[in-house]
């Protein structure tokens, strides 16, 4: 048997990037990248949409909440989050 499958390799093989997945991921990020799904089709698992609104103002969702979730990714993206 030897050290490595083929199995093995033709996994070493797909995550190679060739010259038609980098100008695929160029074309792509020319464009601005892949669009955000709108928070509509994100499901709500809190109760924060059925409360009601106070003041017209937005109701907030946990972070446990796959929407709240969302909310936070796409707020710290706008406002250009920096790593330390």
């Amino acid at each position: 048997m030897s050290l490595f499958s083929d199995r093995d390799q033709a996994a070493s093989a797909g995550s190679r990037t060739s010259e038609a997945k980098a100008a695929a991921s160029r074309a792509n990020g020319a464009t601005g990248g892949r669009k955000p799904k709108p928070l509509s089709e994100i499901p709500c698992t809190c109760a924060s949409r059925r409360k009601i609104r106070k003041a017209g103002g937005p109701v907030s969702h946990p972070s446990s909440c796959p929407r709240g979730r969302a909310l936070w990714r796409r707020e710290r993206a706008k406002h250009g989050a920096r790593r330390q």
